[in-house]
């Protein structure tokens, strides 16, 4: 049975997130679990009929909310994360029936498009998912730069990277206070931290700070800060997105 997990079903799935990715730390995944799935959407494949355990779950998508700016409009769409089927039952078109039944919803729902960062390409090109861009890293030269702590700064640093974004790209997602707020909680849950860079008095940027690893960046963001974007668009052919969000 495929259907959408209820509020107090969804933290039952990260029996299937530990299995599927072993890699995540435990405090990530504690953040997650106590924090973005209170607002997310969990479509799962079940075999239960009645009710739901963590045994019972064998394939889902889990569907995290953003708002994103495309040119003057501000629309609700979904980055798919935590695409998994269990080892034992992979092969048998699990995912390609929550897919298709994902991609129906979305056009019931009048959302324009869905994006992720795929594991593996080739699963969702049969689907019409586009790649929209390689996600860059940047090298930072101190050039007289003040750090502060960005936790300090909530509201500031998201005013900078929208505008940041807005004077470089046509799609982005948009930061607010709760975007900056969840990021700086994930960072945490890796023993990272947020900097907000100045110079001569004035926001110049952001270096979110992973254990020993410096990421530093332009406009700082949320979410997983590797590897290649897909875009879909809801109208069954790729949506092409050459100016899209880094985020």
């Amino acid at each position: 049975m495929i259907r959408y997990l209820t509020e107090e079903e969804r933290g039952l799935s990260r029996d299937l997130w530990e299995e599927a990715f072993p890699e995540d730390s435990r405090s990530f995944d504690d953040y997650y679990f106590s924090k973005k799935i209170r607002e997310n959407r969990i479509l799962a494949l079940c075999t239960d009929e009645e009710g739901v355990s963590a045994a019972s779950i064998e394939s889902m998508i889990q569907l995290n909310p953003y708002e994103i700016q495309v040119g003057s409009c501000i629309c609700s769409v979904d980055y798919l994360v935590g695409v998994a089927t269990r080892k034992n039952r992979r092969h048998r078109g699990y995912m390609r029936r929550l897919l298709l039944r994902m991609m129906e919803d979305m056009r019931r729902e009048g959302m324009p498009f869905c994006f992720l960062m795929p594991a593996a390409e080739a699963i969702y090109r049969p689907f019409g998912f586009t790649y929209i861009f390689d996600q860059p890293r940047w090298s930072l030269k101190e050039n007289g730069l003040n750090r502060k702590n960005a936790a300090e700064l909530i509201g500031e640093t998201a005013r900078w990277m929208n505008q940041w974004l807005q004077e470089r790209y046509q799609v982005f997602s948009l930061r607010d206070e709760n975007y900056v707020t969840m990021l700086l909680e994930e960072l945490s849950s890796e023993n990272g931290v947020l900097e907000a860079l100045y110079q001569d008095g004035r926001m110049a940027g952001g270096a979110a700070h992973l254990g020993d690893d410096a990421q530093h960046i332009g406009p700082v963001h949320g979410g997983s800060v590797r590897g290649q974007q897909f875009l879909r668009g809801h109208n069954h052919r790729p949506l092409q997105a050459v100016k899209a969000a880094r985020g």
